[in-house]
């Protein structure tokens, strides 16, 4: 399963894609909603979830 993770805190948005990461996801950050429309127009994700 491959989730975009959209948190503007850096600390929060590691711990989050480390944790999901360790559970055996995919994950990818977007740090602001600019990154988020440009990864969510060129990629496939199962979940976006936007903190």
């Amino acid at each position: 399963m491959k989730i975009l993770v959209v948190e503007d805190d850096l600390t929060l948005s590691a711990g989050l894609c480390f944790e999901l990461d360790c559970s055996g996801y995919l994950t990818l950050a977007a740090y602001n909603c600019r990154k988020a429309v440009q990864l969510i127009r060129n990629e496939d994700f199962d979940l976006a979830s936007w903190m």
